[in-house]
């Protein structure tokens, strides 16, 4: 999760860094829409709500009757002797790498590179601060009794984050295809005895939360600080080659 973060802190870094340079006279500068606040809409709400209340009421009073239960019989698809193979470590991050990179895939997204990525720096931020709190004060010893930090799952968090936003940001088709790979993940958790259902469901919950909240304060922090982005083609003047860039001004 910490490599997660620090990822994303250093692609906002890296366009920040951008906001040094202005398009001098040998310049094409093309303006970025910029993109109106979203809406405030209760529904959004719904999804995360429920995961987060049968995952923190299965945790606090069904563990023994639901996880433990769920555990064994997800225990029995596994055949004996066999290692396990933890793909989860790469693909909790598919859904986020696609919610930055489809784009230049050739799918058709309203949000510039500047606002998917602010959004994956304050989702991830938000969700990492929220589970390593959780896990600070709640401690669950998980199935495979190596440590006490079972509840939540930061693999799911951050696996349902991306997919949330990849739904925000793409449409529901694309949306529906990394909410497949978070639904994977969660279940390779379990699969593995890393976590309980309980944790997955409360991470999948938090997760799209803080996707929603993350991308609710974009447009407010933008206007906050007067960000506003751009692309432009200079020429090198010394190779003579056309070079684009991305700018943002604040």
């Amino acid at each position: 999760m910490k490599r997660a973060l620090a990822t994303f802190l250093c692609l906002f870094i890296v366009l920040c860094a951008r906001a040094q340079y202005a398009p001098g006279a040998d310049s094409t500068v093309v303006a970025v829409p910029y993109r109106q606040k979203p809406e405030l809409k209760f529904s959004s709400f719904v999804a995360p709500t429920l995961l987060i209340g049968s995952g923190s009421v299965l945790h606090c009073l069904s563990h023994d009757a639901v996880d433990l239960r769920m555990s064994a019989a997800i225990s029995t698809l596994k055949p004996y002797g066999t290692k396990n193979v933890y793909i989860e470590e790469v693909l909790q991050y598919l859904p986020l790498a696609a919610s930055l990179g489809l784009e230049y895939l050739g799918v058709e997204t309203p949000y510039s590179i500047l606002d998917r990525g602010m959004d994956a720096v304050m989702g991830v931020a938000l969700l990492t601060v929220t589970t390593k709190t959780i896990k600070a004060l709640v401690h669950t010893s998980r199935p495979n009794s190596s440590d006490d930090k079972s509840f939540p799952s930061g693999h799911s968090a951050l696996a349902f984050a991306g997919a949330e936003l990849v739904r925000l940001q793409y449409g529901n088709t694309w949306g529906a295809a990394a909410y497949g790979t978070a639904a994977l993940v969660s279940y390779l958790r379990v699969f593995h005895s890393e976590h309980w259902m309980s944790d997955v469901l409360l991470g999948a919950g938090i997760g799209i939360l803080s996707a929603h909240l993350g991308d609710l304060v974009l447009s407010p922090l933008k206007s906050l600080f007067n960000i506003r982005t751009g692309i432009y083609v200079r020429m090198d003047s010394v190779s003579g080659a056309v070079c684009p860039a991305l700018s943002f001004n604040f």
